[in-house]
This record gives C-alpha cells, structure tokens and sequence, in this order.
C-alpha cells in the first residue's frame, strides 16, 4: 500500500528522458514533488483512501504526480509557440507562472470513475420513421 508521500525523485527520473538532477537540485526536484502531492490531496481527497484499498495503484498515482512535476520542469519559460524566420515566441501565462495543473485525464485517474444510480423510466419502442 503506497502512501500519497511515497513519491520520490527516482520516480520522476524514471519517467523523464533527461537526467533531472544534472538541470536541477535535488532540495527543489523534491520541493515539487511535494507540492504536487499536496494539490492532489486538497484537490482529490479520495486518493489516500483509493491508494489503501488498491483501487488506485501506486504505479499509476506516481505517473500523475510524475508527468505534473514534468510539465514544470520542461517548460519553465512559459513557451506556447515559437518560430524561426523572423524569430517569434508567445508564451502561456499559466505555464510561466509555474502554476500546477492536473488534467482532466489525471483527476480521472486519481478520483476513479464515480458511477451512481440514475432514477426515472425510459420508453421502448419500435419506430417505423414514417
């Protein structure tokens, strides 16, 4: 059973193609982690309930945690687009910032689909379209 803090740097590195402790310190590397942690806490607060009963595995809670602490690291400038002739940039004021984010994929993954009963009646029939 993992626990929502069971994340660790190594599992970033391992889902990132580039050697994070060469571009970045290992105290901010750990910093993000555990501000990505405490934003799916607040903002998910089923996952440690989910993680004890295995209805959320701890593969899949370190992939989200991973690919957010990822979208900081490799966009640190904020960069939207780019182009070459004539050089030109814009950037996303919400990736400059360094804001987290989780995606909607992501909240599905650490919330679990939520199924609950529909009430009301549903009429059969076979229509000729005539």
């Amino acid at each position: 059973m993992a626990e929502p803090t069971d994340v660790t740097v190594q599992d970033v590195q391992d889902r990132t193609e580039f050697d994070l402790e060469t571009r970045f310190s290992e105290t901010y590397l750990q910093t993000l982690i555990a501000d990505v942690v405490a934003l799916i806490v607040d903002e998910c607060p089923r996952v440690p309930q989910r993680l004890a009963a295995g209805t959320l595995t701890a593969n899949n809670y370190k992939r989200v945690v991973a690919d957010a602490v990822k979208r900081i690291l490799r966009n640190p400038d904020g960069m939207a687009s780019e182009s070459e002739g004539g050089y030109s940039y814009s950037t996303s004021a919400v990736v400059a910032s360094g804001t987290y984010w989780l995606t909607d994929r992501d909240r599905r993954t650490l919330n679990g689909i939520v199924t609950g009963a529909v009430y009301g009646s549903v009429s059969l029939g076979v229509d000729g379209g005539w």
